[in-house]
């Protein structure tokens, strides 16, 4: 994995949410915005869904974490 990619090669994102409260959150959403040049390919996130640059990720509980990996 590498910090600077290449132009041309492609390379993953990975984006990383966690609930930081002490109760669990509901409803929990991430939108991703990336800069002109880059197109978003498949998202595989660790729980919820992801479609057309917004990542659903439901319920997470106090304290949980969850990633989206992101082709680009």
């Amino acid at each position: 994995s590498t910090t600077t990619p290449v132009t041309g090669t492609p390379f993953t994102l990975l984006v990383t949410v966690q609930n930081i409260s002490s109760t669990a959150a509901t409803n929990v959403g991430s939108g991703l915005t990336l800069p002109p040049g880059l197109t978003a390919g498949t998202g595989t996130p660790s729980q919820g869904s992801y479609a057309n640059g917004l990542w659903s990720v439901g319920s997470l509980a106090a304290g949980a974490t969850a990633t989206l990996e992101l082709s680009l």
